[in-house]
């Protein structure tokens, strides 16, 4: 395969740069950088962005030079206040883990360029929008962002981003802590299966050998049924944590999107016929990742969960994967929140904490201190409207 030239361009100031948006950029030339740049990963691609679309603005584009020349991107939406929202405040942010990506073969000066360039047009952006902030978080499983490439210094800091806000702050005052969120990513390079299982805590073992005894067997379904059923399991569990989740319209669309291009996978574990556990992932490049999963709480004595990461583990070992992550985990929460029971279940299996690349940039401090203020207003009146509806049932 023949490699592309590295770029030849040298960068004396930013009169030479354009901004294309990303509905008038060509798909396959975005695609191409995002195949090729070692910062980007599955939700730079096109159609994962296209998909985000139906949830949020759009304010993506591409770096060129003057010569059309593609020298880097930038996934990031802007959120809108709703109709509660009195003051009328948006945010822009990137999700799941978008941000900048520069083409492959710049230098360290040139990407900084051209990374300084696209956040000074989000900035002028923000003016226009009345945005308040912006939210950056790079996707954690981009070979830049993992061994032997990764350097454990925020790559946003030296853009003067600050600490990303954390979950669970009291009426914003905590929000610029500089508590980092870790991600866990299981390294299955050089290692066999016997010493994968081995490197799983105690508890994660007895609960895999324990699902075997039971019975509980692992199926791929990638159709539509596995859609559904994987659905069923997730929305079981967030019925019983009472919290909200995404409806099945979204994960039709994740499906639609990237199933085809064997991107989406859905495993289901089954007691008899009975799909009792459901576990979706992202694969992209040599890396995987969970993306959601579900339980059925009528079966949780059955330890599926675990059988099923397991599983998916060794099916992406088999597939030649070199990282599997089993995704964020929040030390700063509550130990008896849904989100924290959730990341004691990630730290099972044998990973490697890595910390999240996130970062803040406030456009305007009384937006955003406004903005946030609200989010807590509502976050507490529903917590508050939920132990009401718990105390009511008990």
């Amino acid at each position: 395969m023949k490699r592309r030239p590295k770029p030849t361009f040298w960068l004396m100031g930013c009169e030479k740069l354009k901004i294309v948006r990303f509905e008038r950029s060509s798909s396959d030339v975005w695609n191409r950088l995002v195949d090729e740049s070692p910062e980007a990963w599955l939700h730079h691609r096109t159609e994962w962005v296209e998909l985000q679309t139906s949830l949020f603005k759009n304010e993506s584009f591409m770096i060129v030079s003057d010569e059309s020349e593609p020298l880097g991107i930038f996934v990031v939406y802007r959120s809108d206040p709703g109709p509660w929202w009195s003051f009328g405040t948006c945010n822009f942010f990137t999700g799941w883990g978008g941000g900048p990506a520069t083409a492959r073969g710049l230098s360290k000066k040139q990407r900084r360029v051209v990374v300084t360039f696209g956040l000074d047009y989000l900035k002028e952006r923000a003016h226009v929008c009345r945005a308040s902030h912006l939210e950056v978080r790079l996707p954690s499983l981009a070979r830049v962002h993992l061994p032997p490439l990764r350097n454990d210094v925020n790559p946003l800091w030296e853009y003067g981003f600050s600490a990303l806000p954390r979950i669970g702050s009291v009426i914003g005052l905590a929000r610029l802590e500089g508590v980092g969120t870790p991600t866990m990513v299981v390294d299955l390079q050089d290692r066999g299966e016997e010493q994968l299982f081995a490197s799983c805590d105690h508890d994660c073992r007895n609960a895999i050998r324990k699902a075997m005894r039971l019975g509980v067997t692992c199926v791929q379904d990638d159709g539509p049924g596995g859609l559904e059923a994987f659905h069923d399991a997730y929305k079981a569990s967030h019925i019983h944590s009472g919290t909200q989740g995404r409806p099945l319209a979204f994960f039709q669309g994740m499906h639609r999107n990237l199933s085809e291009k064997g991107w989406l996978k859905i495993f289901l574990a089954l007691h008899g016929e009975k799909p009792v556990a459901s576990l979706m992932l992202l694969c992209y490049k040599d890396a995987v990742t969970y993306a959601a999963g579900g339980l059925d709480y009528d079966a949780h004595a059955l330890s599926a969960n675990n059988l099923l990461v397991w599983e998916t583990m060794r099916w992406a070992k088999q597939e030649g994967k070199k990282w599997y992550e089993t995704g964020l985990y929040f030390p700063y929460l509550r130990e008896d929140t849904k989100l924290a029971r959730t990341g004691k279940f990630k730290r099972e299996f044998g990973g490697r904490a890595f910390l999240v690349f996130d970062g803040l940039s406030i456009y305007d401090w009384a937006r955003y201190l406004e903005r946030i203020l609200l989010e807590e207003t509502y976050a507490w009146r529903r917590r508050r409207s939920i132990k009401q509806i718990a105390d009511a049932d008990s």
